[in-house]
């Protein structure tokens, strides 16, 4: 293992001393080259745009939008990364190779399986598909917020009185603390609302995606557009609609707990009879031996 890790080093240091000495060729008329680290950083911000363009994806883009989890323009940037990471995993696998003179089928067989799960190019990749999972999801936490929130503003105008008013913006901007998977979509909503009130409720609408928000959002523009009075009758006479909202989300929860629980209950069996077959097997093996 010495002997080749010394071949391979005299190898490299032959590479860079060639590379250095047509380094100094090259700049020779000058006193000095200039500063190698320097080069290099200017060749790669140089070869930046190229990379963005061979990179671009702009559904991936979007598909990384609705998962919440990187903001738009993140697409190039994750490919990039990502066959850097093989790339270099794989260039650390043969390098192993030269040394120990054993190929590493395992673990490149690993590299494979792992790139594979990373791809995103198709809809049914494994990647596109987590990312449209993790979306699923996002969504329906924004669907469980904009619930509560209904039910916050129910509440609070509910016990308001004349002597005392918030508008719908303050009421937002207070109850926009207790969101977390809906606060970007209400910090943009209160962002746009001075401009014009009722295109940004559309706008947030449109941009949560889900039925709950579209009519929460047609609901807060009514009200922002009625006095106080009129704004209880229209929160109550949609009680019922957001109520059968949440009952639709205890389903599809229960529904996913069931299929969850009945998983987990199968593969406990399984791993049971696994284990008292394995457990017979020794069983068996240590009385054959003890009759022989």
């Amino acid at each position: 293992m010495l002997i080749h890790g010394g071949k391979i080093g005299l190898y490299l240091l032959e590479v860079v001393s060639v590379f250095l000495l047509m380094r100094e060729l090259l700049y020779m008329r000058r006193r000095s080259p200039p500063d190698l680290l320097k080069q290099l950083i200017d060749m790669t911000k140089g070869q930046k745009g190229r990379v963005f363009q061979f990179y671009k994806d702009d559904e991936l883009d979007a598909a990384f939008t609705f998962a919440g989890i990187m903001k738009n323009g993140s697409a190039w940037q994750y490919k990039f990364y990502r066959d850097l990471f093989f790339i270099t995993t794989i260039m650390v696998l043969h390098i192993y190779f030269l040394f120990v003179q054993e190929y590493p089928v395992k673990g490149m067989l690993l590299t494979f399986l792992l790139y594979m799960v990373s791809l995103t190019g198709k809809s049914f990749a494994p990647g596109r598909l987590f990312l449209v999972m993790a979306g699923k999801e996002k969504q329906k936490q924004k669907s469980d917020e904009i619930i509560d929130l209904y039910m916050l503003l129910s509440n609070d105008y509910q016990a308001e009185n004349n002597d005392h008013y918030q508008s719908v913006f303050a009421k937002l901007t207070e109850f926009s603390s207790f969101t977390k998977a809906l606060r970007p979509d209400l910090d943009r909503l209160l962002f746009d609302f001075p401009v014009d009130g009722a295109k940004a409720f559309k706008d947030f609408g449109q941009r949560v995606g889900t039925k709950e928000a579209k009519t929460l959002a047609d609901l807060l523009e009514k009200i922002n557009e009625s006095n106080p009075e009129m704004a209880v009758d229209l929160l109550d006479k949609n009680y019922d609609t957001f109520l059968d909202f949440r009952r639709q989300r205890r389903k599809q929860r229960l529904k996913i707990n069931g299929y969850i629980g009945h998983t987990v209950v199968f593969l406990a069996i399984i791993s049971v009879i696994y284990f008292v077959n394995v457990a017979s097997n020794a069983y068996k093996n240590v009385l054959l031996d003890a009759l022989n």
